[in-house]
């Protein structure tokens, strides 16, 4: 269940609404910087799809398992070096941004670039984006940190409890925390880059915006699915489009392909 005071005032109907938001965000959180995520529904939970328990109780996938085959494949399918295989941390960073599932969960330092999610990923296989109502969420990463005890900033990757919860994905012996941190991370692929990845790791299933006192390090504003089309036609005229967010030859090919030229 969706708790009421983490949903702003402000609905997203296009850019400048956006900066509204921005400028709302700064002034609740007391901070000039977020982090960002894009919801191509309104009503989905801040939960990693690894977690999203099914019906029953029971996981959605065999968490090792699946990292487990991405390292084994993944070199040989890479143009870029892959990590060590101990940096449990780095892969699970890389699969992320691959759309593999893990206990990450994807944010970004702009909120252009939430919104370019939230108004261009389908709400599931059956929909368009333009079905559903979507939604951006702004998260003050140092206040849900300290709502498990850490300071407030950042939790350095090889914070012995990020090592834990990583480790965790990695055996089915071990266990961890039942903890979500925001992550100062390290880039260590373009999409990273050019998405201006951040990442919170999440030891449990309990969805972010049910966290007791959410609302006052946590803020999620809605854009009407009648606003999604003018959304995104704004971002593309400012360079936020699907070749940039996804830099490789095949994204670029699949752009040009439907692009008029003057």
């Amino acid at each position: 269940m969706m708790q009421n005071d983490t949903t702003a005032s402000i609905q997203i109907t296009g850019l400048s609404e956006l900066i509204d938001a921005t400028n709302q965000m700064i002034s609740l959180f007391a901070a000039d910087s977020a982090f960002w995520r894009g919801h191509a529904r309104a009503d989905w939970s801040l939960v990693p799809q690894v977690l999203r328990l099914r019906d029953g109780g029971e996981p959605p996938y065999y968490e090792s398992a699946l990292i487990g085959n991405f390292i084994s494949r993944a070199p040989s399918r890479s143009h870029a070096r892959t990590p060590n295989p101990d940096a449990y941390l780095e892969w699970l960073s890389l699969a992320q941004h691959y759309r593999l599932p893990t206990r990450l969960l994807d944010w970004s330092d702009s909120p252009l670039i939430a919104a370019y999610f939230a108004v261009t990923d389908r709400p599931d296989e059956t929909k368009n984006p333009e079905d559903c109502d979507g939604c951006l969420w702004a998260l003050r990463p140092g206040g849900l940190n300290q709502h498990f005890g850490h300071p407030d900033a950042l939790v350095r990757m090889n914070d012995p409890a990020v090592t834990e919860m990583a480790e965790f994905a990695f055996a089915d012996d071990k266990s961890c925390d039942a903890i979500i941190l925001a992550l100062d991370g390290k880039e260590i692929d373009r999409r990273m880059l050019a998405q201006m990845g951040r990442f919170t790791i999440h030891g449990y299933p309990v969805p972010i915006e049910l966290l007791p006192r959410a609302a006052q390090w946590l803020q999620r504003y809605v854009i009407p699915k009648d606003a999604k089309a003018k959304i995104k036609n704004q971002l593309a005229a400012l360079g936020v489009r699907r070749s940039n967010m996804f830099p490789d030859l095949e994204n670029l090919a699949a752009e040009l392909k439907n692009a008029r030229f003057v």
